[in-house]
């Protein structure tokens, strides 16, 4: 069942009586956007909840993991949402760990039902091709949205699987204001995502040797600037920290923490690695 706009911004979200929304297409085609438009309109009279499943270029936390939030007032930006839970995958794409992925997807799925909300809009990667397609047919079975919203410009294969599914799809030309990012552009917004989320939180000394580290690094050094997962000893996420400086003579690292839910941190899955300007010049001199 299939539905088409000329462009995203047509939409009107009054039209929408959808529950459940799942939000597809390329990456830097108006996704985010869309969410937060969706959420700024319902949030003040609905209980709204948003699942950031967009692991390379995350609002609701740090990048490399999944986040869940909500509020009750309009947002300029996803990231201001209250965060309920996260999933921390350590990885920027799907493709690199498929399992930790998935399992976010579904524990976080799981607890918004839990909370009975009004709404749940799902904001998903730029993945699109290949193996993505049979991820997002998996999250479709998941999450069995009542509405999904392809914002694409172009016929892909992903389309035509969507169009003869079951699921309502309503397919949007992306928005004449969107703009392609290259690499170096997405680098630095990954970069200032996490100093605003992190530099909101504390400093903390992390333990390294009580402590299993989860994940290839070359030594313990290695871990310096990267984003990490704190996981409890169910191998859920606790919070996330960016670690800035590490001692290996009893080893420990000093690291900025946005928020950690109670509970022993009995492992820190290794993450993506988010080095300042000054230290990618540091890296390179060594």
């Amino acid at each position: 069942m299939e539905k088409r706009l000329s462009t995203v911004d047509q939409l009107d979200p009054d039209s929408i009586e959808a529950r459940r929304i799942l939000v597809v297409g390329p990456t830097d085609g108006g996704k985010t956007t869309l969410i937060k438009r969706l959420y700024n309109h319902w949030c003040t009279r609905e209980k709204v909840l948003v699942l950031d499943s967009d692991v390379g270029q995350s609002d609701v936390g740090p990048p490399g993991s999944l986040g869940l939030g909500t509020g009750s007032a309009p947002v300029e930006d996803l990231a201001q949402l209250r965060g309920i839970a996260l999933h921390f995958a350590g990885v920027l794409s799907p493709s690199e760990d498929l399992a930790q992925f998935t399992w976010g997807v579904e524990r976080l799925f799981r607890l918004a039902l839990s909370m009975k909300p009004d709404r749940l809009l799902v904001d998903t990667t730029g993945w699109i091709w290949g193996e993505a397609i049979s991820l997002k047919m998996a999250k479709c079975n998941l999450i069995n949205p009542d509405l999904i919203v392809a914002i694409i410009r172009e016929e892909t294969p992903l389309i035509r699987v969507l169009k003869h599914s079951t699921f309502p799809l309503l397919v949007l030309e992306p928005s004449p204001k969107a703009r392609a990012r290259d690499t170096e552009t997405r680098r630095r917004f990954r970069l200032q995502r996490v100093k605003d989320h992190f530099y909101q939180g504390r400093k903390i000394t992390l333990d390294l040797q009580s402590t299993l580290i989860m994940g290839r690094l070359q030594d313990l050094e290695d871990l310096k600037d990267r984003v990490v997962g704190l996981l409890d000893g169910a191998f859920r996420t606790l919070g996330t920290a960016w670690i800035k400086r590490v001692t290996t003579g009893k080893p420990s690292a000093e690291a900025w923490v946005r928020r950690v839910s109670r509970g022993e941190v009995c492992y820190i899955r290794v993450g993506p690695l988010m080095e300042t300007d000054d230290t990618r010049r540091e890296r390179t001199v060594e």
